[in-house]
């Protein structure tokens, strides 16, 4: 079996060397602590199709007792959230429905003691609306209703629990690590930190939850996780395939758009250097660890394949199709105009994305649709048109902070596994900051001041007697008196020079 290249250039894993490996190397399988615990934050569709795809290789895997640890630690907390999630909707949704409608009717009645005009017939005509409200709260109801009782089925029958259980009563967890090896752990740890050294590093400030008690430790259990790993790998001389749904730079390489390029070159070396050369190690994210079990198994994973990528394809969709619509409304919603020199805008253009996060989002299916819904946040760049008279305007390019909110509706192949956007809607635009790129090489106020100050409308590329602006044009025009000899020009009543040269010409000659 060829062994994968550690090169940034193009460190990929695609499914036909990730197929050879677990068929030709026969790799022991270590599972992290977060992918157990997102079995719970998915839908009900997702979590089966991570439960699936553990299940297939559940003779192979083995977890460090740290990852058994955590699980147990969180488990209840991580299920309890996420169960109350769709305990809670039904009756949010009700409440808001209800307090609108309150509002809205003292608003009527309080308006009503004045007698505005015409409030009576817009009574008249909302009213049906709020019928429709109630109407589509009760479809909504009945719609989530098998989402809400599969999730609950899925909550009560706690199979992850079983299934770690189950690694337990087999032998395939570690054991639990002595004073002494978490003490010499966490010394390295420290030093490790000190210098971004992954794994871990990211979580070395990371304080306790409210209620919970302090753990001098817990910032060092991805490091811990990673020990045991090379403990069990060089002890047994075994292959290692590892997969966790932590996506920090502490485990992996990330491109500018924090999308993971491959495990950190230095997880790599380690490997190699204390488990050696006749050892291989592979690194996946959660991601396309599911997606390729599944895809060896013949099991279809199309529900798991766009939640646990739904940041991904939203950035993609947000970069690649709603550009133009974020220019007009950068035009239109009046933000981006306090950042301008003027406060005017006349267009918007070029806008190119540099950054962008998916910040809180959530995935629902349908049988054969999937919405997600989201919010965002943009860093990017682009050229803002400034009026500054009737027929001259400026362009700059401004970097930009904008933020948003989204929702894309996606079209599902369930037998060819495969996806296609039916709709996508940005919203909500939002300029948190604007700023001139280049300002401190301008001087806008300057170039004010070099307007014609006859027509205002071209720069003065002559001098108007004695020290304004005018465009060639107005000099031009017969009012005015130029000088043949320097060019300066003149109102009649201010020339006093020979008719050949000007006053300004004889005083210098």
């Amino acid at each position: 079996m060829k062994k994968n290249p550690v090169d940034y250039d193009d460190y990929t894993v695609d499914y036909e060397y990730f197929k050879e490996f677990v068929e030709e190397g026969d790799p022991l399988v270590v599972i992290d602590s977060s992918v157990f615990l997102d079995y719970y934050r998915y839908s009900s569709e997702t979590s089966n199709e991570i439960l699936e795809a553990l299940n297939s290789v559940k003779e192979q895997i083995w977890i460090p007792y740290q990852v058994y640890s955590e699980f147990l630690r969180n488990h209840q907390k991580v299920k309890t959230e996420n169960h109350n999630k769709y305990k809670n909707i039904s009756g949010d949704i009700d409440n808001y429905s209800k307090n609108f409608n309150k509002k809205i009717t003292k608003l009527f009645q309080q308006y009503s003691k004045y007698d505005f005009p015409n409030i009576h017939e817009l009574k008249e005509k909302i009213k049906p609306l709020f019928s429709k409200i109630n109407d589509e709260v009760k479809s909504y109801h009945k719609k989530i209703e098998d989402e809400v009782n599969a999730n609950k089925e899925l909550m009560t029958n706690n199979a992850i629990y079983d299934f770690i259980d189950s690694l337990k009563k087999s032998n395939q967890i570690g054991e639990a690590l002595s004073g002494s090896k978490l003490l010499h752990i966490v010394e390295e740890g420290e030093k490790r930190y000190q210098y971004n050294l992954p794994p871990g590093y990211e979580d070395k400030d990371k304080k306790p939850e409210k209620n919970e008690k302090p753990d001098p430790i817990r910032p060092y259990g991805d490091l811990i996780i990673w020990k045991s790993l090379l403990q069990k790998a060089k002890g047994d001389n075994l292959q290692i395939l590892f997969t966790t749904s932590d996506s920090k730079e502490d485990w992996w390489q990330l491109d500018d758009q924090k999308n993971i390029l491959g495990p950190r070159i230095e997880l790599i070396s380690e490997f190699n250097e204390i488990v050696g050369d006749n050892s291989e190690f592979l690194m996946l994210p959660m991601r396309e660890f599911i997606s390729y079990f599944s895809r060896l198994n013949k099991k279809s994973s199309i529900y798991a394949m766009i939640e646990l990528n739904t940041e991904e394809i939203s950035k993609d969709y947000i970069r690649e199709e709603s550009l133009s619509f974020i220019e007009t409304e950068l035009i239109h919603n009046g933000d981006l105009q306090n950042f301008v020199d003027y406060g005017l805008l006349q267009d918007v253009e070029d806008l190119e994305i540099r950054e962008i996060n998916i910040n809180d989002y959530n995935t629902d299916f349908d049988d054969e649709m999937a919405n997600i819904t989201g919010s965002f946040s943009i860093q990017a760049t682009a050229n803002v048109t400034e009026p500054m008279s009737k027929n001259y305007s400026r362009i700059d390019s401004y970097e930009l902070e904008i933020e948003g909110t989204y929702s894309i509706e996606l079209e599902l192949d369930i037998e060819d596994e495969s996806y296609s956007i039916s709709d996508l809607e940005v919203s909500s635009i939002k300029v948190n900051h604007a700023e001139k790129e280049n300002d401190s090489d301008y001087d806008f106020d300057n170039d004010l001041e070099s307007l014609c100050v006859v027509c205002q409308k071209k720069f003065g590329d002559v001098t108007l007697y004695p020290d304004k602006p005018i465009c060639s044009q107005c000099a031009n025009s017969g009012h005015y008196f130029v000088c043949t000899h320097c060019g300066t020009v003149y109102d009649e009543g201010d020339y006093n020079g020979d008719g050949e040269h000007c006053q300004l010409c004889i005083g210098n000659s």
